[in-house]
């Protein structure tokens, strides 16, 4: 994979689809007890990771559809979008159902997005004149894979609280 020899859409299709999953199993495994319970190091609960992730993932979101002019930009309401830090939900299911939402915003980006979007540049929506950034297809690539490094935090959290899990398989989704 270069700048001139991105990875093919279908591939971002599946992380899309994947990321849904993942964040589907880890909803169904994570307990009341361990949600606010508080950490060592940067974030102070799972509850801060997620919150974190989320508002990473508004952010590129509404870059890149921003820079790919598609019409999802104008409904995402992006002019709201949290601060890092600001994001709070008020309970478990609160997070699942803002983070369903936020994969289905995540699936339909990348079905909206074609091959030619995929070498362009991103802009910040918030301040278009700032310059260009990395192009689309990697910006997607930093996206999945800052979930993937955050997932991977909760992963080990979870092993340290002794609860079960195998949330994260990426092979046994189609």
């Amino acid at each position: 994979m270069t700048a001139s020899n991105p990875p093919a859409l279908a591939h971002f299709a599946f992380l899309a689809r994947a990321n849904t999953t993942v964040n589907l199993r880890l909803g169904a495994i994570l307990l009341s007890e361990v949600w606010e319970r508080p950490l060592v190091g940067y974030f102070t609960s799972i509850s801060a990771i997620l919150a974190h992730v989320q508002v990473a993932d508004s952010y590129w979101a509404a870059d890149i559809a921003f820079t790919a002019a598609l019409p999802l930009f104008t409904t995402m309401d992006a002019t709201h979008l949290p601060n890092y830090g600001e994001l709070k939900y008020t309970d478990l299911e609160d997070w699942r159902q803002q983070r369903s939402k936020q994969d289905s915003l995540l699936e339909e980006l990348v079905a909206g997005l074609s091959e030619q979007h995929l070498p362009l540049a991103v802009r910040q929506f918030e301040n278009p004149e700032n310059g260009a950034g990395q192009s689309i297809w990697k910006a997607l690539l930093h996206l999945f894979n800052h979930q993937t490094h955050h997932r991977g935090q909760i992963s080990a959290t979870l092993e340290v609280f002794g609860v079960e899990h195998d949330f994260s398989n990426l092979i046994s989704i189609d």
